[in-house]
């Protein structure tokens, strides 16, 4: 009398069969979040970078000037020995990356592989302003089937404040307070002398 028992149950069997490959695709993903997470994690833990200027200390350039920054990479915890690739991803058209390649070994325990960034400020370029630099690091992992090292994550990075500052400056400001004190000591010779002058002449009367 109830046909229609099987065929719903028969029903609710297929759904349950086209469920559990959802379930296992979802369980998937998560467990590679979670590898790709810890992966970073470690990196960032294990691999830092080091630059001589920060938010409150800017590099301070003219119009027209060129200075070579150099970074520290370091590599004190997590046992392993890496090889970083850096790359300029933000002030691309003011620094440069030096050296023959952009590619770096950081060996377990080292805490000074240098990376040299040329900065340069073209002429014409209003002064006051601020520009920023950063430098981000790219772990490569092991060789793929192809031979070619492969980008797993980025870990770390710099950021080089560059701070615009008016040409000759210093200069400018120190010849003005010359004058000024020259011109200050002048004239005190001049009324100490006219004052030694009267009284000369006050005595003889």
């Amino acid at each position: 009398m109830f046909t229609w028992q099987p065929a719903n149950k028969k029903r609710r069997t297929l759904q349950g069969a086209g469920y559990q490959p959802s379930e296992q695709m979802k369980i998937r993903k998560i467990s590679l979040f979670l590898l790709v997470f810890l992966f970073t994690a470690q990196l960032v833990v294990a691999v830092g970078v080091t630059s001589p200027y920060w938010d409150t200390k800017p590099l301070g350039l003219n119009p027209g000037e060129s200075v070579e920054v150099q970074l520290l990479l370091q590599n004190m915890m997590g046992e392993k020995d890496v090889t970083l690739m850096a790359s300029v991803t933000e002030g691309a058209d003011i620094a440069t990356l030096l050296g023959e390649s952009q590619t770096y070994a950081v060996p377990f325990g080292t805490k000074d592989v240098p990376v040299l960034v040329k900065v340069s400020i073209p002429d014409g370029t209003l002064v006051g302003g601020v520009r920023t630099v950063k430098v981000s690091f790219t772990q490569l992992a092991a060789e793929d089937a192809q031979g070619k090292m492969v980008q797993m994550t980025t870990g770390v990075g710099a950021i080089i404040p560059v701070e615009i500052t008016p040409r000759f400056a210093p200069e400018e400001s120190s010849s003005s307070t010359i004058l000024v004190a020259g011109g200050a000591g002048l004239l005190l010779v001049g009324g100490l002398a006219s004052y030694l002058i009267f009284r000369k002449r006050k005595a003889e009367f």
